[in-house]
Order: structure tokens, then C-alpha cells, then sequence
């Protein structure tokens, strides 16, 4: 990532070629420093089990690891609102009719997580719906509250991976 000058109070950023081979990656600026909120699977998605499958946060300018959190979550998606960082992600919890193992890294659940100095975080479920395959999230706010978009799979009346969207006044209630 190259992280530009600010144009209408917006930083630029643009994306050149791949920043890491673990996965989906969400570059946010941080108290004026460019930060990289990435999946951490250093098993190729070859073991979902591993303990080092996380969720966590660069500093872009120093290489350091500023945190490491979100165990046994995919997808994960950063949203600055204010002086607090949300962060979205498919909690891996998904097994296909009569599987009895997970086959897949999708989750019948999103979780939020939330920080105000990306060391210490706060976890909960977003929502969950018994039945659905999440797998990437995408969360804005407007002035009407917050939209998520979520990508699901696996359904009876949908192809996979459509997107579908729910609307929120707090983060609390949902309107699907």
C-alpha cells in the first residue's frame, strides 16, 4: 500500500500487488499512521485448528505487530468509526449438513470486535442465522446507522456467495 497525501479530509491509498500471502487484508489510518489489519494463517488454510489462525494489525511504517486477536476467525474487515476500530469477521463455526468436522471457513455467526487503542478488544456476536455460510464482511456507516454487507453460501434459494445487506441504528438490532 501506498499511503498518499489527503484530498477532502480523505487519505489516499492506493493497493500495488500483494502485501500478504495469509489472506483478506483492510489497510486503515490510524491516528494519521497507515496501519494493515490482516488474517493471520500461516497454514495456508491447510489447518483451521492452528493456534496462530488469527486476525491481526500492522503498523505498515515499523513492520510491528501491534496485535493478534479474533481466534478461529476469517474474513476480517476494518471499519474506523471515530476513535474506535470495528472489526467484522465470519467466526468458523459452519458444518455442512452431516458433516461432523467444519469443511469449509465460513461460520453460521459474525462477530464484532472493537478497540480503542488496538491492544485490548472487546468481542461479541454481531448476529448469527442458523442455517447460513458467511464468509467476507464489509461494514459503513451513513447517516442512518450502519449497513453491513455479507457474503453468503451454501443456501437452497441463492448462488453462492450473493451478497445480501442489514441495516442497524446500533449495532444491536439488525434489519435484514
Amino acid at each position: 500500500y501506498i499511503f498518499g497525501t489527503m484530498e477532502n479530509s480523505f487519505p489516499k491509498l492506493w493497493k500495488i500487488g500483494a502485501v500478504s500471502p495469509n489472506g483478506e487484508c483492510s489497510p486503515f489510518v490510524w491516528k494519521g499512521r497507515l496501519m494493515r489489519m490482516e488474517l493471520s494463517d500461516p497454514t495456508g488454510a491447510l489447518d483451521a485448528d492452528d493456534p496462530r489462525v488469527c486476525i491481526r494489525i500492522l503498523d505498515t511504517g515499523t513492520g510491528e505487530v501491534l496485535s493478534m486477536f479474533g481466534r478461529d476467525c476469517y474474513y476480517p474487515a476494518a471499519f474506523v468509526d471515530g476513535d474506535r476500530l470495528l472489526v467484522t469477521a465470519t467466526k468458523r463455526t459452519y458444518w455442512l449438513r452431516g458433516e461432523t468436522e467444519p469443511t469449509s471457513h465460513c461460520g453460521e455467526s459474525i462477530s464484532l470486535f472493537e478497540s480503542t487503542d488496538l491492544v485490548h478488544w472487546t468481542e461479541r456476536t454481531l448476529f448469527a442465522r442458523p442455517g447460513w455460510a458467511f464468509f467476507n464482511t464489509s461494514l459503513a456507516r451513513g447517516p442512518d446507522g450502519y449497513v453491513l454487507a455479507y457474503e453468503c453460501g451454501f443456501l437452497e434459494n441463492a448462488q453462492n456467495f450473493t451478497i445480501f445487506f442489514a441495516k442497524s441504528k446500533d449495532l444491536k438490532d439488525w434489519t435484514f
